[in-house]
């Protein structure tokens, strides 16, 4: 059965709409500028997770038994705050940031200056404030961290320290506000519309203000410490954009010698020794940009790859100075080192974030693995490895985001004999996952332990079946893949752009000297011409390949050679069959050679092919099922469905098909869709910040149903 529900109007969130795409990276929630400041957290935890855990547990155990006028309840919902912080600065899912500020507001609206933990509690509030600004870009959170901070600060507290470690995460906010600025400043440069009362106004005051605090922290601090060596890195750091705002070699000078000096006096166990040694590569890369010394890059590399080690760092901070190590080493043309480098951050990419964490969450980082994947499969064609291995690598990094990693390798059936209590319990927990990550976002505790206990599965099933990450598929499974006809993976990277050619007795590539990653990336995000984007593709990708498969003009014989498109990057959006000139009869077009299809993956294209094959085996393999609703409450209507549906169904009778047209109603949709093995929802939908869904009528009530 075939499922087609009919509709095209979206509601999509604003940070949905807002995100960028970078082959790379999704750097939009960071602060912009030459060196990322990398600070250390000064309230990360360094308790292990399983404590935090218990943590978590037992205060919101004890705050389900008290009323808020408890005295006891605003301890515990201060510290359950708290808990959920560390949990954020160790996973990184916003639920646990939003659950952090959430409980810190509400303690900071029961608590009075009399409270014990009153200067502890501000702080907190501010510093998740600030760090939620960070991840949102929301900027009354960052108004209300300055506001918090710049009031703390005048305060008096019980010691010294605790005084100058205020200050110095005041200055970390200017700074954070300098650097925002001087983005902010960039676009306006292309925009007609500028903030000038804003913020974000007055970035030099605030730089200024940042060293100005700085100076003075270092000058109070007694002895050797770890928050000196931090204060040190902080101010190392905004010599050198005071560098870039005045133009004083001084100030870089300055800067270095600072990173030296705080790294000096770092402890190799310190938290902060991570930060310091990337902020130090930063550095030493940036003056190599400036003075082109080999000795500049290589210490860059020194101190890149030294924090790259580190057994105790976050995931996604191992990801972070990864990928400055592997761009690094491409520099310094090491491909080797700089293939290995990727390779490991594919490894480690499933670890970023937690399996419990929403979907917003994995889409940040879609476009940060699956660039990723593409420069890793360049430097992997640069130290010529094998085809099927560089495929796998592009295939690996498609998978990890969206979970059909896990689909893919695991073939159940064949398990279902041999282990069913191990499949039953793989299929339980996944759907009950979904479906609680759905149903409650916000109930980040029971899915947190239900995702231990899936990885757990997935683990076994993996020992159980052999997986090998580089093996996804061998090069006899690819070639059988071409049957049909070629298929040609588009890679594109900075490095290099190429296009991976499978066909049925052979593997090979072709590199596109003319087609640039920056060019494409361009292109996608420009406003041009449709003839200009489909010669450009013609002359710099289509034709090279068409011609590299021998399709060098029209078939006379009527037998149309098909390929398969898998297009990566910029290129996932780009009408590849189309690509020609068109205003003459020349023949230099791609529908004037070939027929195309495309698929998201190869994987996406085997799995295609074994449903198709499996709904030739069911009972009533050409059911169709059709739903159309013009007119949704409280979004936009959809005034030409009825008349589609119409015109698709006589397509449909025409071609044999039976067609099932339910009610737009919840229920009824449902119960005509079980049966279904393919399904497009076209529906009006509505994308909240977690969550997407279908918007439908419910028979009981008459109610809008998701």
């Amino acid at each position: 059965m075939v499922a087609f529900i009919l509709s095209c109007s979206t509601q999509s969130s604003p940070a949905e709409t807002a995100q960028g795409c970078d082959e790379s990276r999704d750097d939009n929630k960071k602060p912009q500028g030459h060196i990322p400041q990398a600070f250390f957290d000064p309230f990360f935890s360094t308790r292990h997770t399983d404590d935090v855990e218990e943590s978590i547990k037992a205060h919101a155990s004890a705050l389900a038994t008290l009323q808020k006028d408890d005295p006891e309840y605003l301890i515990h919902i201060h510290q359950l705050g708290e808990s959920y912080f560390d949990r954020y600065s160790v996973i990184h899912t916003l639920i646990d940031l939003e659950r952090s500020l959430d409980c810190l507001e509400e303690a900071y609206m029961l608590a009075t200056p009399k409270y014990s933990g009153w200067n502890k509690l501000s702080r907190s509030v501010g510093w998740v404030y600030y760090r939620s600004y960070e991840r949102t870009s929301f900027e009354e959170n960052l108004e209300l961290a300055v506001k918090m901070y710049e009031s703390l600060v005048k305060t008096p507290h019980e010691d010294e320290e605790t005084h100058l470690r205020i200050h110095y995460e005041l200055s970390v906010i200017y700074t954070t506000l300098y650097d925002l600025s001087e983005a902010q400043i960039a676009d306006d440069t292309s925009s007609d519309e500028t903030d000038s009362q804003g913020i974000l106004s007055d970035g030099k005051r605030y730089l200024h203000l940042a060293i100005k605090h700085q100076e003075e922290v270092i000058g109070k601090i007694k002895g050797n410490s770890e928050f000196h060596s931090n204060v040190l890195n902080s101010l190392a750091t905004n010599y050198l954009y005071r560098y870039e705002l005045e133009n004083s070699p001084k100030d870089f000078e300055r800067g270095i010698e600072k990173y030296e000096e705080a790294l000096s006096m770092s402890k190799p166990n310190y938290p902060s020794r991570y930060t310091l040694l990337y902020d130090a590569g930063e550095g030493y890369f940036w003056k190599y940009k400036i003075s082109k010394h080999d000795d500049d890059l290589n210490t860059a590399l020194k101190y890149y790859r030294e924090a790259f080690k580190l057994q105790w760092i976050s995931p996604l901070s191992l990801f972070d100075v990864g990928y400055k190590l592997a761009n690094g080493y491409a520099k310094a043309e090491k491909w080797r080192e700089s293939y290995e480098t990727f390779v490991q951050m594919l490894v480690l990419a499933p670890h970023l974030f937690h399996r419990s964490a929403e979907y917003s969450d994995k889409q940040r980082l879609l476009f940060t693995v699956s660039g990723m994947a593409s420069m890793a499969a360049a430097a992997a064609l640069r130290v010529e490895e094998p085809i099927y291995r560089v495929i796998s690598l592009l295939e690996l990094g498609r998978g990890i985001i969206t979970q059909s990693i896990q689909e893919m390798r695991h073939d159940l059936s064949q398990l279902k004999d041999s282990h069913p209590k191990l499949v039953q319990e793989y299929t339980e927990l996944s759907g009950r996952l979904s479906k609680q990550i759905l149903s409650d976002p916000k109930d980040s505790e029971g899915r947190y332990e239900m995702a231990e206990r899936l990885d757990a599965a997935i683990g076994e099933i993996n020992t159980v079946l052999g997986i090998s990450p580089y093996a996804i598929f061998s090069e006899e499974q690819l070639m059988r893949m071409a049957e049909h006809g070629p298929i040609v993976v588009l890679n594109i990277a900075v490095d290099r752009c190429d296009a991976i050619i499978i066909e049925k007795s052979q593997l090979h590539t072709l590199h596109l000297p003319d087609l640039r990653a920056t060019d494409a990336f361009q292109m996608a995000q420009k406003k041009i011409r449709d003839h200009e984007l489909l010669e450009w593709m013609w002359t710099t990708t289509a034709r090279p390949i068409l011609d590299a498969l021998g399709c060098t003009s029209t078939p006379s014989d009527g037998n149309w050679p098909h390929i398969w498109w898998v297009p990566t990057g910029p290129f996932a959006g780009f009408p590849i069959h189309a690509a020609g000139y068109h205003s003459s009869n020349s023949g230099a077009t791609v529908i004037d050679r070939v027929v195309s299809s495309y698929s998201t993956s190869l994987t996406s294209l085997a799995q295609a092919r074994v449903r198709i094959s499996r709904s030739e085996e069911m009972p009533n393999p050409n059911q169709v099922v059709l739903v159309a609703m013009e007119n949704t409450p409280g979004l936009s209507n959809l005034p030409f469905t009825t008349q589609e549906v119409t015109e698709i169904e006589g397509l449909c009778n025409t071609a044999g098909m039976s067609v099932n047209k339910p009610k737009p109603l919840r229920e009824d949709v449902l119960q005509a869709l079980s049966n279904a093995t393919f399904s497009t929802s076209l529906v009006t939908a509505e994308q909240k910040r977690t969550i997407s869904s279908a918007v439908l009528s419910c028979s009981k009530t008459g109610e809008i149903s998701h």
